[in-house]
């Protein structure tokens, strides 16, 4: 029976049978095992992997469906997406030789990516990757195969390009890249262990592609690269830079640079093969696919295709699928620049192939003792699209997460940590003791620079002391973004090192038994920020703003019951009752409720007698005023009671005099065990008032009265209560100074405030920094945190304020007072 052609609608036969019509009979016909439609009418005619048309296949491939249509999905999703990629495959092309699979273990053989490339007869590809994350082939392959018909793959095996914007070429999309003629070498030269080590190990399979090129700034100059492909999407590029006078010897020097780099190794297992396959009885032709192609056969290829065809899903992430909107080449420049301490650089080389007015290029991405080049053939009409997709092709094999783990590297060189063990702890000690030895001594920095990378050199010189070492050195490489990292890291290098030792003791040996405490590892950065937890919680509080929810005239009496307290030493009240016992005190009555007019009632001064412990602290010349004519209980027992207010004043503390008058005894009274106070604490004068009783002998001068008053303030009046004296906080100390006014004092204050940020603004400006950014954060508790950045650094205290204005001023503050320092120890 004659074979009839087919098309996509029907036949040409004139049996009027549409292909739809196909579809479903071949559907019912494989879920009862019959073979496909395909099969069945064309025999073994036909090559593919059903070529035995007696016997059915091991698993029977079920016929086409209807393209585009919800139908063939939904009748699929029993299948793998391996076998649904076969099926639409055999359907459109009888073979699925269109597929082909790719395995890469850059990063080992627990890390398998999978590379899916379908390319359809008219030359157009389409490519799908996975990640490096699987340890078998079978689920990379499964995973990659996913990916693809997720992204629209089967319409692409079907349909083609929906929409292209350049006409594809006619064939494989790799040019020609002939290297220039030069002599044969004789078998022993770097060139022919490469050649023999792919005829061995990759027989009929890959040849080794060279390609010449010349600096655009020294043409005479050349360069070579050398382009092994074990598949489309696992190869490797090795270069020699521009030096050499003539193609032979760049040649040589690249072939030399890639055995060094590892080329043989990644010839013989760089997919995972591990022996050299088996020879073929009929082995195929060596000649590369490259090297048969006719020259004149290529056309150019449009960027977009280009772009098209590289693996999806694509690393970086753009806002737009164009090719030329994307800037390739900026963003690879700006992704470059922000790595800075990295020593990264770049470079752009043109190639030419055997058609006239294609291009290629080479890229080169340079790095101290590495570096990574990636190659595109002569495929292009311009240069700029052959620089934008050498670059594509960078950023499609991971050039970016490449930059950004070193750009990441070098900015881990310098913790918070060192930079706080640096600046806070190490270098202050430094200095302090070199002020110890003279204080004109200082450290001092030194910077060099190597690319976009800075170093630093720390010297501290003693002066002259016999014959010991006056001078010493510290230095770390030119390693870290800028000079702020690394002048905190040669701080951190020479503290370990033992500059402060070297310091302290002027050049000889520390003692034996010392050790170091300037161990970086050992650091707390907290440490300097801690400070005991008080015994008392309100210690803990502001005491120069008034407390919430607090009056002032208590907060006025803690704050006496403290400094009475600190008196006795350590804040901690001395009882002397059980060394100084109530009945043998030879003292005359006291009060029993006293009222200084100045505030908290204080316990009587002792005047006479001395405990048997510590300075006596005795009161002045003048005894305890009180009223002369009080109601005493006369009892040769124990001190007196005394009733009603009686203003009680405490002279100033000086050395014991005599008493102006005998000691008496009175009966017991139920007054509290007497305090010893150093009244020269209290912040109340010892002045008598003007309107107080005189004692027996004293006068009062008015002239002493009125200069007492000019030079002490007045204290309000206290009026007596049940056990305490209330204070009247209406009065305020009088002075000589007129009291500023509400509005001068907020003006003033606000002027003060705004100096620190003014004074960073103009210190700035002034040493070619540029004004500082300044910005703030409200959090959710109506709190502030405020920065400065200068330059590219930025500036915060770890701490939140009420205010953003105070915030700012603080931040100002440390900044100004931190780029002094720096400034000083860098032109000391």
């Amino acid at each position: 029976m004659a074979q009839p052609s087919t098309t996509t609608e029907e036949f040409d036969d004139g049996w009027g049978i549409t292909q739809a019509m196909y579809d479903v009979v071949s559907q019912n016909m494989a879920r009862i095992g019959a073979i496909s439609m395909q099969q069945y009418l064309y025999g073994d005619s036909i090559p593919g992997p059903n070529t035995n048309a007696p016997s059915p296949p091991p698993v029977p491939v079920p016929s086409p469906v209807a393209p585009a249509s919800t139908a063939r999905l939904t009748e699929s999703t029993h299948l793998s997406a391996i076998a649904r990629l076969n099926q639409a495959c055999q359907r459109a092309f009888g073979t699925t030789d269109v597929l082909r699979y790719e395995f890469i273990e850059e990063n080992g053989q627990k890390s398998k990516q999978c590379i899916l490339t379908i390319t359809r007869p008219d030359g157009t590809k389409r490519s799908y990757a996975t990640q490096p994350a699987f340890a078998k082939k079978a689920e990379a392959k499964a995973e990659a195969s996913r990916i693809a018909i997720d992204m629209d793959a089967l319409d692409f095996i079907t349909f083609g390009e929906t929409s292209s914007s350049s006409t594809p070429s006619s064939g494989p999309s790799n040019d020609v890249g002939l290297s220039p003629p030069g002599q044969r070498d004789d078998g022993s030269s770097s060139v022919s262990i490469i050649e023999k080590c792919c005829v061995q190990w990759r027989p009929a399979s890959i040849t080794p592609h060279w390609v010449a090129f010349t600096d655009s700034k020294l043409s005479s100059k050349y360069g070579f690269a050398l382009q092994i492909q074990l598949s489309p999407h696992v190869e490797r590029v090795y270069m020699s830079q521009p030096i050499c006078d003539t193609y032979e010897e760049a040649k040589e020097a690249c072939a030399k640079a890639a055995i060094a780099e590892g080329v043989l190794n990644f010839i013989k297992h760089g997919n995972g093969q591990v022996r050299p396959p088996s020879p073929k009885p009929l082995p195929d032709s060596p000649t590369n696919e490259r090297d048969g192609q006719s020259s004149n056969s290529t056309a150019p290829l449009a960027l977009q295709t280009f772009f098209d065809s590289l693996p999806r899903p694509f690393p970086e992430k753009f806002d737009s699928n164009d090719a030329h909107k994307i800037n390739a080449p900026g963003w690879l420049h700006s992704l470059i620049q922000s790595a800075r301490g990295g020593k990264l650089g770049m470079s752009y080389f043109f190639t030419s192939g055997t058609t006239p007015g294609l291009h290629g290029c080479l890229l080169r991405i340079d790095q101290p003792e590495n570096y990574k080049a990636y190659l595109v053939e002569a495929q292009f009409a311009k240069r700029a699209d052959a620089k934008a997709a050498v670059t594509l092709r960078a950023m499609s094999r991971g050039v970016g997460d490449y930059i950004r783990t070193i750009a990441s590297s070098v900015e881990l060189k310098v913790t918070p940590q060192m930079r706080s063990f640096s600046s806070n702890y190490v270098f202050p000690t430094l200095q302090s003791e070199l002020n110890k030895i003279d204080p004109a001594l200082h450290p001092q920095v030194e910077y060099g620079k190597q690319k976009d990378a800075f170093g630093a050199t720390l010297i501290v010189a003693l002066p002259t002391v016999s014959t010991l070492p006056e001078m010493r050195k510290y230095e770390v490489p030119c390693e870290y973004r800028n000079k702020a990292d690394a002048r905190v890291a040669v701080i951190a290098q020479a503290a370990e090192q033992g500059v402060i030792e070297f310091v302290r003791f002027r050049g000889r040996p520390p003692p034996a038994g010392y050790s170091s405490p300037f161990i970086l590892r050992n650091y707390d950065p907290d440490a300097s920020r801690k400070r005991l937890q008080p015994d008392n919680p309100e210690e803990s509080q502001p005491s120069k703003k008034q407390k919430k929810d607090l009056p002032r005239e208590l907060d006025h009496r803690r704050s006496l019951d403290v400094t009475g307290e600190e008196c006795l030493g350590g804040g901690h009240p001395q009882d002397v009752s059980e060394h100084w016992p109530l009945n043998t005190l030879p003292f005359p009555g006291y009060p029993s409720d006293l009222g200084s007019g100045y505030g908290h009632p204080q316990q009587p001064i002792v005047h006479g007698g001395h405990p048997p412990h510590g300075t006596p602290l005795i009161l002045g010349p003048s005894p305890l005023h009180f009223d002369p004519r009080p109601r005493v209980h006369n009892n040769m027992a124990g001190p007196a009671s005394f009733s009603g207010s009686d203003h009680f004043k405490l002279p100033g503390m000086h050395s014991a005099p005599s008493f102006p008058y005998p000691a008496i005894q009175h009966e017991p009274s139920n007054v509290p065990i007497p305090m010893l106070v150093n009244t020269q604490t209290l912040p109340f004068p010892s002045k008598r008032r003007r309107d107080s009783d005189l004692e027996p002998g004293e006068v009062f001068s008015p002239s002493s009265s009125q200069s007492s008053q000019s030079d002490v303030p007045s204290q309000p009046e206290g009026r007596a209560g049940d056990g305490g004296v209330h204070h009247d906080t209406s009065q305020k100390p009088a002075t000589n100074t007129p009291a500023p006014s509400e509005e001068r004092t907020g003006k003033a204050r606000n002027e003060a405030t705004k100096s620190h940020v003014k004074a960073l603004i103009e210190y700035c400006v002034k040493n070619g920094l540029g004004p500082p950014s300044i910005g703030e954060e409200r959090s959710e508790t109506n709190m502030f945190k405020a920065w400065i950045v200068i330059g590219k650094e930025r500036f915060e205290l770890p701490r939140m304020y009420r205010t953003a204005e105070e915030g700012k001023q603080r931040v100002a503050k440390q900044v100004l007072a931190r780029l002094r320092s720096q400034r000083k120890a860098e032109d000391g």
